[in-house]
């Protein structure tokens, strides 16, 4: 026997429906905690430049550059783990230095077949213009690393995000080239570059450089779609870190699998001259984070596309304050959670937060 709803009746259960529905609108989303990974209590009064991975059971593994200054000669690549069972990071510990020389920007990478690496830049001299890349494999899963042939031993060369794994099986290691010896300014000749492996990282060969109006470096890539090598980065501009109305992320894109990459382009997306990251999801969607200012490294924030780079209608602030948020890593881990890496305040702090993509849709 069938049921007829009487006029009253729908009324209600259409106000109900209505009322419901706004209540779900106007909820808050859910807060996003964030937590300390190193503190002033770690060796080394500077901490910088985060990177990680996940380990093969389950833990994670963040890496960072520590010491005196960012300009210090006593600078090493320290290393310390996440139990996710206990919620407890280890006790740091050093894993590259280079005596009277000073370490950089760490970049890992999980290779297809379980082995680690991690490209760093050692500086020569006074200015990162006298930087040489170097790298280090673990066969163990972090536990011990030996040196290993870096892609190049050019001078000029820095890393900041992480590689990542072509379709076939491939690496590809975003780096930047600034021939600028002044702290203060990146110039308008630096730009981003990639070097591409053979599947046994034998072999390298370098990319042209990607050119744009105020220089661009730092860039960030990911895989647009499934395998048919369509690749986006987006970069750090040039210029100084006064702040400007025009400063903006700069966006490159490649159509074969990163052998050649589009001019710069400048984006929307606002950039004081900090690294942003860039990465796809499990989901297949991209997520970008980047200091949503073109003065301030604050916000630190993230936007989420889900069509494949052509629109971000969803973002979020991640972290907003009186300090500075910058350098962020993002990782996504098996089980689908997220993990924003980034270092906080004076550079003393490496901090991170830990959510979901629905955190960022609010669905």
């Amino acid at each position: 026997m069938k049921t007829r709803l009487n006029g009253p009746l729908w009324k209600l259960l259409l106000a109900t429906c209505l009322i419901a529905g706004g209540v779900a609108l106007l909820w808050p989303r859910a807060e996003i905690a964030v937590c300390t990974a190193v503190g002033p209590g770690i060796p080394g009064r500077y901490k910088h430049a985060a990177s990680a991975c996940e380990l093969e059971n389950g833990d994670i593994l963040l890496v960072y550059y520590s010491g005196s200054g960012e300009y210090g000669r006593d600078t090493a690549i320290y290393g310390t783990r996440l139990d996710r069972t206990k919620n407890r990071w280890s006790r740091s510990r050093i894993i590259a230095d280079e005596p009277h020389k000073a370490e950089g920007n760490p970049a890992l990478w999980r290779a297809p077949d379980g082995r680690l690496w991690m490209f760093y830049p050692v500086r020569q001299g006074d200015s990162w213009a006298t930087a040489r890349l170097a790298a280090k494999a673990s066969d163990d899963d972090g536990a011990t690393w030996a040196d290993a042939s870096p892609p190049t031993d050019e001078a000029g060369f820095m890393t900041r995000a992480r590689p990542i794994t072509l379709p076939d099986g491939s690496c590809l290691l975003p780096v930047d080239f600034n021939p600028s010896t002044d702290p203060e300014f990146v110039s308008e000749q630096s730009g981003s570059l990639f070097f591409r492996s053979d599947r046994d990282l034998q072999q390298w060969e370098a990319t042209e450089i990607i050119h744009s109006r105020l220089g661009n470096h730092q860039p960030a890539v990911a895989l647009e779609g499934d395998d048919d090598g369509r690749l986006v980065a987006y970069c750090r501009r040039g210029g100084d870190y006064y702040g400007r109305e025009d400063g903006m992320l700069v966006r490159s894109q490649s159509l074969d699998g990163g052998a050649t990459w589009s001019g710069g382009a400048e984006t929307d997306f606002p950039n004081p001259n900090s690294p942003a990251d860039f990465v796809q999801l499990q989901s297949g969607h991209l997520l970008l984070a980047y200091n949503d200012s073109s003065f301030e490294r604050r916000p630190l924030a993230v936007a989420l596309s889900t069509d494949g780079d052509r629109s971000y209608p969803h973002r979020r602030d991640i972290i907003d304050g009186d300090l500075s948020y910058s350098y962020p890593c993002v990782l996504q881990v098996a089980d689908g959670t997220i993990y924003l890496f980034f270092t906080a305040g004076s550079r003393s702090h490496i901090k991170y937060a830990r959510f979901t993509e629905q955190d960022i849709t609010g669905e």
